[in-house]
């Protein structure tokens, strides 16, 4: 256990020093900034029609998993089905197949092989597309810091947590392992759609998402 913690706090330490860096490159530059702020708000007005236009029906995509620590990626078919803020299903296939439901702020996480489930609170501030789907809007932009590029035509949006708010979570990283440190959209703004992303937690979890 004092290994993993270790190794853990050592992940999440030397990304607050990259951290640190990227937050003085984009300062220097403030007039840049500024121009991308407005490609960050058409990029996030098309991430929040991909979001309503995805409920109300079943969802094909496809994850490639990294486990914190782990050297290979593993790659799984999955659906979801979203009708409302009180139900929502997640079908995984693969090497470890589950299937997940959250309904009345429960998570109900069944391990298909074996078929033991796993019941647990949703928490505080958890939300579905953004937390088991890897598709943020970012309610609130004021813990991350903000980066914008353009490949093939799609808009990437990167955002990695401030220092100040990365060393605040790990100093209660039993709690906080599963939150984002670092998440990517690539969003095709002419369809409205978010095309993929990724996502690295403060554990070292990355997941890549497919749409």
């Amino acid at each position: 256990m004092l290994k993993i913690k270790t190794a853990h706090l050592t992940f999440v330490f030397s990304m607050i020093v990259s951290l640190q860096c990227f937050a003085v490159q984009v300062s220097s530059k403030p007039k840049k900034f500024e121009r991308t702020r407005t490609f960050l708000e058409e990029s996030f007005k098309s991430i929040r029609k991909f979001i309503n236009n995805s409920k109300n029906q079943a969802i094909d995509f496809s994850i490639k998993c990294k486990p914190p620590g782990g050297a290979e990626f593993v790659i799984s078919e999955a659906s979801f089905f979203f009708k409302s803020t009180n139900y929502f299903f997640m079908n995984v296939s693969g090497e470890c197949p589950y299937k997940t439901v959250v309904s009345n702020n429960l998570v109900y996480t069944t391990f298909t092989k074996t078929g033991e489930t796993d019941i647990r609170p949703l928490e505080t501030g958890e939300k579905i597309f953004e937390d088991f789907l890897g598709v943020s809007h970012f309610v609130d932009q004021s813990k991350f810091i903000f980066h914008f590029t353009v490949e093939d035509n799609l808009y990437v949006v990167s955002a990695v947590l401030k220092p100040e708010v990365c060393t605040e979570l790990s100093l209660e990283l039993h709690n906080n392992a599963r939150k984002a440190l670092k998440r990517q959209l690539w969003v095709d703004t002419a369809k409205d759609k978010v095309v993929k992303s990724q996502v690295i937690t403060l554990e070292g979890k990355e997941t890549f998402y497919y749409y």
